[in-house]
């Protein structure tokens, strides 16, 4: 609906365990679309999150739904940054609001790589092999 009504949407979302998590908007007609930046999630060696290990314990959290452990803190990183990237999306026709960034996905890491958090930031256009945006 978004697409089809020219509105940008802000999509988010948390890894397995809260090790990662990544926001990314769809800005019909300038940026990839949806499909687009899942595309690239699976091409872009940088983009690519760590899964908690098979064996990692798992435990209920009260209502028989099994869950990873995942940490406060860790989600709200994510949830910070994509209210940030919302923001800007919202504001940018404002004179004199948050300066806007050319990047639309963010992923961020926080397990799995010795230790390191990593944020990426990427510009994504369309992607050569998504069958949505190059339909004719």
């Amino acid at each position: 609906m978004a697409y089809h009504y020219n509105i940008p949407i802000v999509y988010s979302f948390v890894g397995p365990g809260a090790w990662s998590g990544r926001a990314f908007r769809v800005v019909p007609g300038e940026t990839g679309c949806y499909y687009c930046h899942l595309e690239h999630i699976g091409d872009d060696e940088e983009l690519q999150s760590v899964e908690p290990n098979e064996n990692q314990e798992i435990y209920d959290d009260g209502c028989a739904t099994p869950a990873f452990i995942g940490s406060g803190i860790d989600t709200g990183i994510i949830a910070n940054f994509t209210t940030r990237l919302s923001i800007q999306t919202l504001l940018s026709e404002e004179k004199d609001s948050y300066e806007q960034t050319e990047n639309d996905h963010i992923f961020w890491i926080s397990q799995g790589k010795g230790g390191n958090m990593k944020l990426v930031q990427k510009k994504i256009d369309k992607h050569p092999d998504c069958d949505h945006c190059n339909r004719s």
